[in-house]
């Protein structure tokens, strides 16, 4: 089966369409949702490309984020893993110092929040670029067919935003977003699909199409970051005695 990330991030996109929520701007659309809807999600779970493959064409998924990137990734990812590391580290040293002292028949709920700002669509635009250009190397190399090649980008962090001013307008909406639109327009005869997904929701552009029905942000829109608040939650039960804790007696 393919890998977790990869499938979860298809399921997503064909929840949108069973809700009725994805956003499309195609030539047919019902092209794009029996491609999604029928794909084999069983194949191989390795590291070639691309993820999914069908008759005439493939799916590749790859992740971006809004902020900063460098040798080692996306800052988004590394911060991530800490926060798991810490997670771990913390059920780790509970679990020890349960295993050495008397049971306290006690609920023990630990939060950590911290609020992350470092996010830009600058970034963006570079994390997209800059994963965009390594996918599409593999796609040069990549010999079988190739006739529907389908990109399903999945947006990691704080969600973009379209305000005027300080007035929020709506969520990020890539078919609106000039940078991007004049840089995957270079790329119209060798991918046909974008798939974008974010925690807003699921939007699916042919590039041909999307180039044709381009209208640009009002000068006075700007697409600009949110808050990303990253909180870790552990809960513990000490326990010897469940009715005593959950208050029976």
């Amino acid at each position: 089966m393919r890998g977790s990330t990869e499938t979860k991030c298809l399921n997503k996109v064909i929840e949108s369409f069973k809700h009725g929520t994805a956003y499309f701007c195609c030539y047919d659309k019902q092209e794009i949702i029996n491609i999604v809807v029928n794909i084999d999600q069983s194949q191989k779970d390795d590291s070639r490309f691309p993820d999914f493959t069908f008759a005439n064409g493939f799916i590749e998924h790859f992740q971006i984020s809004g902020k900063k990137e460098n040798s080692k990734g996306s800052e988004y990812n590394i911060r991530e893993k800490e926060l798991n590391d810490e997670k771990e580290a913390i059920s780790t040293n509970f679990k020890k110092e349960c295993l050495n002292t008397e049971p306290s028949n006690k609920l023990v709920v630990e939060s950590n929040q911290s609020i992350d700002e470092d996010y830009s669509h600058e970034y963006f635009i570079n994390s997209f670029k800059r994963q965009w250009n390594k996918h599409i190397n593999s796609l040069n190399k990549y010999d079988n067919n190739k006739e529907i090649s389908i990109f399903m980008i999945e947006y990691k962090g704080a969600p973009l935003t379209i305000k005027e001013g300080n007035k929020f307008i709506e969520f990020y909406k890539i078919y609106k977003d000039k940078q991007v639109i004049e840089f995957i327009s270079s790329y119209k005869n060798q991918i046909k699909y974008v798939i974008y997904i974010d925690n807003n929701g699921c939007q699916i552009i042919e590039i041909k199409k999307v180039i044709e029905n381009f209208v640009p942000l009002p000068n006075n829109y700007e697409i600009n970051p949110g808050r990303m608040i990253n909180r870790v939650n552990n809960i513990f039960l000490d326990m010897s005695d469940e009715d005593t804790v959950l208050g029976r007696r």
